[in-house]
């Protein structure tokens, strides 16, 4: 009996810790930008006609 109780009291403190740990915080996240970088690299790929749109070479 002791046993099986032991063993439910382990998995609910390590589901607790991992949810403590590893869980969503409640920040407010800013609007979200684009990175013009990025931006410019993905029309550079489409220019040179990359596979991943579609294209073969």
């Amino acid at each position: 009996m002791f046993e099986k109780t032991s063993k439910y009291v382990l998995i609910i403190l390590f589901s607790l810790s991992f949810m403590l740990t590893y869980g969503q915080r409640n920040e407010i996240m800013d609007k979200p930008k684009v990175d013009e970088r990025i931006e410019i690299l993905r029309k550079w790929d489409r220019l040179r006609c990359s596979d991943e749109y579609g294209h073969t070479s």
